[in-house]
C-alpha cells in the first residue's frame, strides 16, 4: 500500500494517472498512513518489543530566554502578530 493519493476525483481528464503532487510537494494519504503505523505498532506489541517514548528527554529553554523571545514576538491565540 501505498503512502501516495493516486485518484484525483472529478480530474481524470486532467490527471489520467492520479495526483501525486502539487508544485513539486507530495500528496499523502494521511489516513492510510495513520492506519498503518498504528497496524505497526500493534503487531510491535504483539512480538514483545516496546515502545520507546521520548517525551520529556530534552530540557526547556531557560524562562528568562522564552521571555525575552515571547516578548519579541508575541502569539495572541488568533494566528495574527500585533507588534
Amino acid at each position: 500500500m501505498s503512502p501516495v493519493v493516486h485518484m484525483a476525483p472529478g480530474c481524470e481528464d486532467a490527471y489520467p494517472n492520479g495526483l501525486y503532487d502539487v508544485d513539486g510537494v507530495p500528496v499523502v494519504d494521511v489516513i492510510s498512513t495513520a492506519v498503518r503505523m498504528a497496524e505497526v505498532l500493534a503487531s510491535m506489541k504483539e512480538k514483545g518489543i516496546p515502545w520507546i517514548s521520548r517525551v520529556g528527554t530534552f530540557n526547556s529553554p531557560p524562562e528568562d530566554l522564552l521571555a525575552e523571545t515571547e516578548a519579541l514576538f508575541p502569539y495572541h491565540g488568533s494566528g495574527e502578530q500585533k507588534y
